[in-house]
């Protein structure tokens, strides 16, 4: 390891020293003079002013004509549809929902009248039926 230029035997201290050195003496180099430098700032500004050139007239101009034309066309086909829409809702689906709504009330209304209020003959009725299923059920497996 004696070749070793960082171990401490004093030859990184040569390097350091010329490297300050190339520093006091290139310092006037470091900096910056008041000039348009034709670098990588140059071409972001010409290609900044190309697009907004293009952004400002082509598209610009394209989005207008596209605007009046959905105005014109998309925008009452979308009304045509809005309106077939809601008769569709108000006719179709509120129709059945509604028609199965009266079908349910007139059900309940022919059910109300099975019950009298008595529970005991709601029972009697209830028994009676499961007997006669089993009833049913026992000579049906007998024969």
């Amino acid at each position: 390891m004696d070749d070793c230029l960082w171990c401490d035997n004093g030859k990184w201290y040569g390097l350091l020293g010329f490297a300050a050195l190339a520093f006091v003496i290139l310092k006037k180099y470091l900096e910056p003079e008041p000039c348009i430098c034709l670098d990588m700032d140059w071409f972001y500004r010409k290609g900044g002013a190309a697009f907004l050139w293009i952004a400002k007239n082509p598209i610009q101009w394209f989005d207008n004509v596209w605007g009046e034309v959905y105005k014109g066309v998309g925008l009452q086909s979308l009304m045509v549809t809005a309106r077939f829409s809601s008769w569709f809702d108000w006719h179709g689906i509120d129709g059945v929902v509604d028609g199965i709504a009266r079908c349910v009330r007139a059900m309940g209304g022919r059910l109300r009248t099975l019950q009298s209020g008595q529970i005991q003959y709601t029972i009697y009725y209830a028994a009676s039926f499961v007997a006669v299923v089993l009833i049913a059920y026992v000579l049906l497996q007998l024969s």
